[in-house]
């Protein structure tokens, strides 16, 4: 399965890098982002708000 990075706004920390290995994402009709694994178990969830974007990455061998 892919991994998934998600760029989000704080307010007082600025942006930050989530990274998610072995997920899947998409966005819900109420625009929320969702990172599931395996059976659709929810790692996390992101109002829209609370993002900037997100993107499947696929790292070269060795890389975090």
């Amino acid at each position: 399965m892919p991994t998934v990075r998600v760029l989000l706004k704080h307010p007082e920390q600025g942006e930050k890098h989530k990274i998610y290995h072995d997920v899947e994402a998409r966005i819900s009709t109420t625009n929320i982002l969702h990172v599931t694994r395996g059976g659709g178990d929810a790692i996390a969830e992101f109002q829209a708000d609370a993002y900037f974007y997100w993107e499947y990455v696929e790292y070269a061998h060795g890389q975090p």
